[in-house]
């Protein structure tokens, strides 16, 4: 009788263990950790959940505690992206903001802040093409444009504050410049996923940032115009 005590009390402690487990935050973030290296890797249609639990070194079980579906897991997990590039937005206007040198140097730097680094990772750049993708679907639809809205909101505001310091010109206009630097970033990520041999950012992020804060004129100051 001891015996089968014992069993019956090793039992319920180690189920109470996995319970307290599976409901961490930190298995939360595990799962989502899994999920975007699942899902910038083998797509949105071909990721399952079994496959997720695997990398993630959970049941899943312990997936389906914080996530109702793959779907829920995939909204939950666009989110947290554009949340991380919102959070972007202030450090970025400081870099600009603290400038030492020449300013397109700065806005390189910013710039390049943005690109997976050489031979790094390459999850980011394919998960947002992974959320292009999936766009079509109307709730994914509904929460990028939510979500952009308060980027380009949140870039507006950084611009108008660079104004105010001197640092970019008043005749600028903060909507059309936050959409043309977001649109440059991402058009650069897509050109990157299709060839990364040509679009080295160590390379070629100088001169595009030269480009953009002088222009295409030949009003560069002693540059004689934007080198790319």
């Amino acid at each position: 009788m001891g015996d089968k005590r014992n069993m019956v009390e090793l039992l319920t402690e180690d189920a109470g263990t996995r319970d307290a487990e599976r409901t961490k935050p930190e298995t939360r973030q595990r799962i989502l950790d899994s999920a975007r290296h699942i899902f910038a890797e083998h797509g949105y249609a071909a990721a399952n959940l079994d496959s997720i639990a695997a990398e993630a070194g959970l049941t899943k079980g312990a997936v389906y505690w914080h996530f109702s579906s793959k779907q829920d897991l995939f909204f939950d997990l666009l989110q947290s992206e554009l949340e991380r590039m919102q959070a972007l937005l202030p450090r970025e206007a400081r870099q600009l903001t603290d400038m030492t040198s020449d300013p397109a140097d700065a806005a390189a730097r910013m710039l390049r802040s943005r690109f997976p680094a050489q031979g790094s990772d390459t999850g980011s750049a394919y998960l947002f093409f992974e959320f292009l993708t999936v766009s079509r679907d109307p709730e994914v639809k509904k929460q990028l444009q939510t979500a952009y809205a308060r980027i380009w909101e949140l870039a507006e505001a950084q611009i108008t504050q660079l104004q105010e310091s001197g640092i970019i010109g008043s005749d600028v206009q903060p909507e059309k410049l936050a959409i043309m630097i977001q649109s440059l970033i991402h058009g650069m990520m897509v050109s990157w996923i299709i060839d990364p041999k040509r679009i080295d950012f160590d390379r070629i992020v100088p001169g595009i940032a030269r480009i953009l804060w002088y222009g295409i004129g030949r009003s560069d100051p002693g540059q004689g115009g934007a080198q790319a």
